[in-house]
């Protein structure tokens, strides 16, 4: 069940996706771009993490799933910081 939220919002997310790259002119694509990479990269860590503590619930090892979520909520901004200074050095590049 943990997994069916991550799962669906990523299949959504792709269509999605698609649709609006069809639709956009090619200077308003590029943003979008790294704004989608991480959506995409926040499914996959919210997936592989709801996984992984399913594992560790099911061996009792609640010490592993406390390091888990740590590690989450550790690597979960990254991902969102990631992609906003890859645009924002995009940016300065150009100018």
């Amino acid at each position: 069940l943990r997994l069916m939220f991550p799962l669906s919002v990523l299949v959504g997310n792709a269509f999605y996706h698609v649709s609006y790259r069809n639709h956009l002119p090619i200077a308003s694509i590029t943003p979008l771009e790294y704004v989608y990479f991480a959506i995409y990269g926040l499914i996959l860590i919210a997936a592989i993490g709801s996984f992984l503590a399913g594992v560790q619930i099911k061996k009792d090892r609640f010490g592993s799933v406390k390091k888990t979520t740590t590690a989450l909520k550790i690597i979960y901004p990254l991902v969102l910081i990631t992609p906003l200074t890859w645009y924002v050095l995009t940016l300065i590049s150009v100018f």
